[in-house]
């Protein structure tokens, strides 16, 4: 091996170990600050991680509130945090307890395997707010008799406004709901509610 072809492997091993370090580096999961348009929360989301917003949709029922979609299962079932302000003159809820009451136990239709936790107090961001969670199941592909059960475990967060109410909801398939519970936990963690 002559001098110069050593140099070349040298050189590039060194500019691997480089962008190896770099895209090492970047893949941690850096927390990004997110201040929802309208001022109504802001907190720090995972980052690398997508965020869906409906202004369409925000506008007509006055719920503002943002979406963050993670990695996904192999099934290809994400995992999300959203976070929602339900403005006093919403058009889904008159409260927060007629929210808590409508999505913390069962209703009049009865889904198989539906497991709902109690709902307990918490403080978040110096406010009383209730936490429940819920456990359920999704089918893929939907409508199909191929369809495999996704068991799914649901947490929510209800805090109240000074008019109105936030809800935080974390959302993850069963088999990697305690891998990414951290991520959520650093959201409640960051959470500043601005009503």
């Amino acid at each position: 091996m002559n001098k110069k072809s050593l140099s070349i492997q040298l050189t590039c091993l060194v500019t691997g170990l480089f962008f190896a370090t770099v895209a090492f580096t970047e893949d941690t999961e850096t927390p990004k600050q997110y201040v929802i348009e309208g001022n109504y929360f802001k907190c720090e989301l995972p980052d690398g991680w997508s965020i869906n917003r409906n202004k369409i949709s925000d506008e007509a029922s006055k719920v503002y509130g943002m979406e963050a979609v993670g990695p996904r299962t192999k099934q290809g079932v994400p995992v999300r945090i959203t976070v929602d302000y339900y403005s006093a003159n919403n058009t889904l809820f008159k409260n927060s307890s007629e929210y808590i009451d409508r999505n913390s136990k069962e209703s009049l239709i009865k889904i198989k395997g539906d497991k709902y936790g109690p709902v307990k107090t918490i403080t978040v961001s110096g406010r009383k707010a209730k936490t429940f969670e819920k456990e359920t199941s999704i089918y893929l592909p939907p409508n199909s008799p191929m369809a495999v059960e996704i068991p799914i475990k649901r947490k929510l967060v209800v805090l109240p406004a000074s008019e109105g109410f936030y809800v935080l909801y974390y959302d993850a398939p069963a088999s990697v709901y305690e891998e990414y519970f951290p991520c959520f936990e650093r959201v409640l963690e960051s959470f500043t509610p601005m009503r």
